[in-house]
């Protein structure tokens, strides 16, 4: 992810990369042009990052994400945030 200032009206844009390296701007698209599940996950992924030994709950995972992303996002959970305690439901 990353904020720019829109050149055509001075507005702040998030975009988001599909690479790490975020070389060209025109790989990348507007926050607003994805699906609901990527600004849940980040959501979910703010919640979880600013708050230490927190119970997080997620309702219906699969409704929202992929089951590959769904999957990916319990692996980030998993391994970089284990002092949280949390609960899917599906």
């Amino acid at each position: 992810l990353s904020i720019r200032i829109r050149p055509d009206n001075n507005n702040f844009e998030v975009r988001v990369w599909p690479t790490e390296s975020m070389e060209r701007v025109e790989l990348s698209f507007p926050l607003n042009f994805s699906g609901t599940g990527v600004s849940q996950v980040i959501a979910i992924l703010l919640a979880i990052m600013t708050v230490d030994n927190a119970v997080i709950v997620i309702d219906e995972i699969n409704s929202f994400l992929h089951p590959a992303a769904a999957k990916t996002l319990l692996r980030i959970i998993q391994t970089q945030y284990m002092n949280h305690q949390y609960i899917i439901s599906t």
